[in-house]
């Protein structure tokens, strides 16, 4: 029988403060089941505070960041050190073995530059999951910063939810999981409970969905596309919003 995987992207401002992240993670523990379930984070918004405390100045694009050396290093600094082993240590308070690691780790991802002109920042173009897959075979769950290998062997940023979307389609998982603070696609003040996978370039057009939500669906399709079963979009408490096929 298919091993079933089980993909589980957090992000945003409930992972600033450890009591509202181990809130979360405390209603989640349904959705976490080790030797299934893998992990993936972004960083909330301890990343700019890292650079301001740090004294790293910002510069913008066209509305986006520009993540040269010295911010990529405090980026992953913040994603795969401070954040990612404060997760590890809530699911280790809810008795939930787990292990932090970062797309870096044994190549799991290999990424390329998006634009030269905003620096290190990248999308996913290889992925190797063998490391996760034999972390799950321990009953670990694999908590992973999307930081990954740059063509150069250096660290680039990748946007947390493509990350984890390219994670899902190379172990075609049987369901992919965002925890978000709106808990599902909402339209005309009620939930899509079930949304069709082609409905989805139609609800971005119209503007039923805007911000956040816009990437979270595009990686969706993504994660589809790549042979994953399905996603579910969950809110804070862990209950089910939209589940996408």
């Amino acid at each position: 029988m298919k091993k079933k995987y089980r993909i589980t992207k957090i992000g945003g401002s409930v992972l600033n403060s450890d009591q509202s992240a181990g809130k979360m993670i405390k209603a989640l523990k349904p959705w976490l089941i080790p030797g299934e379930s893998i992990l993936v984070h972004g960083g909330g918004s301890d990343i700019n505070y890292w650079l301001g405390r740090l004294g790293v100045k910002a510069e913008f694009i066209d509305g986006q960041r520009v993540t040269d050396q010295d911010t990529m290093k405090v980026v992953e600094m913040v994603l795969s050190g401070l954040m990612n082993k404060k997760l590890v240590n809530i699911l280790r308070e809810e008795s939930l073995k787990a292990a932090g690691i970062s797309g870096r780790d044994a190549s799991l991802a290999i990424a390329k530059i998006i634009d030269p002109k905003l620096g290190r920042v990248g999308k996913v173009s290889e992925m190797d999951p063998s490391l996760l897959i034999s972390l799950l075979d321990g009953e670990i769950i694999p908590v992973v910063s999307p930081v990954s290998e740059g063509p150069d062997g250096g660290a680039l940023n990748i946007n947390a939810d493509f990350f984890a979307a390219a994670l899902a389609a190379s172990l075609k998982a049987h369901e992919f999981n965002f925890v978000t603070d709106s808990g599902g696609v909402i339209k005309d003040g009620e939930f899509i409970k079930d949304l069709p996978l082609n409905d989805i370039p139609k609800l971005i057009k119209d503007g039923v969905v805007t911000d956040g939500m816009i990437p979270k669906l595009q990686a969706s399709e993504l994660a589809i596309s790549g042979g994953v079963e399905k996603v579910n979009i969950l809110d804070l408490e862990g209950n089910l919003g939209t589940c996408i096929k």
